[in-house]
Order: structure tokens, then sequence, then C-alpha cells
């Protein structure tokens, strides 16, 4: 169990510099802003996935069950999610893109982080389920 709190850790902070890095662009007080947003963000909705993924379970998942999915989810969001959101921000604030055409990828990336969503809430239901009957044959 400890290696797997240690690679989600690790996982935690390489996704956090992976999207301090699609920043570097923008001056630090900025990018630093924008990244604890992102983490902010992406840790509520992860937090809203494992929601709905319990829903309809038997039990309530509370404590390290819990933790450990949220922390595993948030470190994908973060590279899947955020990643392109970050880079269309970079490209804006660097002026490599009109304010049109970045509108534009950003709808496009928040319909395929939408389409993600979905995927992962199907996933953690998955997953969670697996838990239970773990639990319900011990």
């Amino acid at each position: 169990m400890n290696i797997i709190v240690i690679s989600i850790m690790v996982l935690n902070i390489l996704s956090f510099f992976i999207l301090s890095n699609m920043l570097k662009g923008i001056e630090t007080k900025y990018r630093i802003v924008v990244t604890g947003l992102f983490i902010l963000i992406n840790y509520i909705i992860a937090n809203i996935i494992f929601n709905i993924g319990q829903a309809g379970m038997t039990g309530e998942f509370t404590g390290p069950v819990r933790n450990v999915l949220v922390f595993s989810i948030l470190p994908i969001n973060l590279i899947l999610m955020a990643s392109p959101l970050a880079i269309q921000i970079n490209k804006l604030k660097s002026k490599d893109i009109e304010k049109d055409k970045f509108i534009k990828n950003i709808i496009i990336c928040l319909v395929i982080d939408l389409i993600l969503i979905i995927i992962e809430c199907n996933y953690v239901k998955g997953t969670i389920a697996g838990i239970v009957n773990l639990q319900n044959n011990n």
C-alpha cells in the first residue's frame, strides 16, 4: 500500500510541474495563479467524479479509499484536461493566436474534457463496484 501512496504522490507532483511547464511563457505570478486554479478545479471535478461513481453503491466510501481514488484521478485530469487548456492560455498570452481562435479552441477542449469526465465516471463506478465485491467476499 505504501508503494501505491508514494506513486500517487509522485504522479501528483509531476503533473503539477508538467502543468506549470505548459505555462512557461507566462509571468511567474500569473503561472502560479493559473496552475493553482487548475489544481483546485480538477480536485473538485475529481471529487464530483468519485461521488457520481459512488452513487447507487451500497455503503459509503470515505477515508483512505476515497483519498486514493480522488488523488489517482487528479494527476490524470491535470495532464489530460488542464494541459490543453494551459497550452491555449499560453498561446493567447504570448499572442500566438487571436482571441476568436482561442475561444473556439477552449470550447473544443471543454467538450473533450466533458467526454473524458463521463468516461472517468464509468471507470470509477466499475472500480468502486470491484471494491464492494472484494468487501462482500471477505
